[in-house]
């Protein structure tokens, strides 16, 4: 949320609907007793430049 939040210059709760529409999660694992799940942006909604600042 707060690469969105930065990027679009967004308050949270703005960014929390944007990326409930746009965040894709995938399944990395279901294992005994531990479970993996990542969260995917789109590369095309979010630029690198404001990630790493």
């Amino acid at each position: 949320m707060k690469a969105y939040m930065q990027q679009y210059d967004w308050a949270f709760e703005e960014a929390y609907m944007f990326g409930s529409l746009a965040i894709d999660l995938e399944i990395n694992q279901v294992v005994d007793p531990k479970k993996g799940i990542r969260a995917v942006l789109p590369k095309h909604l979010i630029s690198l430049e404001n990630l790493l600042t």
